[in-house]
């Protein structure tokens, strides 16, 4: 019986640890609001280093170039590809996922008890429209979901960090 005792008390104080002190819960909301003031200020660019296409596994990207830049007032990307493209691209079409233009219904949102944002946009270039899903974490970890009007599901793991401006 003693041994059962100190067992569930172990088990108990184990579970207690676990969960996230004060100090460690506001680093974390003073990094989403670093976070959130780049978005508002200069802008954030996300670096991916794995791209995950739907029904395959994951590729690592971290020597192709790729980049999602994203201000309030505009976004350019450029994604690597690697699933299915349901409508034919023309000679010369982009492989990769590529938009350049002003974010339609952008939306940010705070997860303050999953500690991150939540963006959402819609975007089109020349031929096809895209939904664009990001989840930015506190440590500065991303996830970037793209849908396509013309291509398989695809996302993308990688970093975020203020946007260098370009003089």
């Amino acid at each position: 019986m003693k041994p059962l005792i100190i067992l569930s008390i172990l088990l108990l104080l184990g579970c207690k640890s676990a969960q996230e002190s004060p100090e460690a819960q506001a680093k974390a909301q003073q990094q989403l609001n670093q976070i959130e003031a780049w978005i508002h200020n200069e802008g954030i660019s996300i670096v991916s280093d794995w791209a995950l296409p739907q029904g395959s596994s994951q590729i690592n990207i971290l020597g192709n170039s790729n980049e999602l830049t994203l201000k309030t007032d505009s976004t350019t990307a450029y994604l690597p590809f690697f699933g299915r493209r349901y409508t034919g691209g023309g000679y010369n079409d982009n492989v990769g996922i590529a938009f350049n233009g002003q974010p339609k219904n952008l939306q940010i949102n705070r997860d303050n008890t999953k500690n991150q944002l939540l963006i959402h946009f819609t975007i089109k270039d020349d031929s096809e429209n895209y939904q664009i899903y990001i989840r930015l974490f506190s440590n500065y970890n991303s996830s970037v979901d793209v849908s396509s009007s013309q291509r398989s599901y695809m996302s993308y793991t990688g970093k975020v960090a203020a946007l260098k401006s370009k003089e």
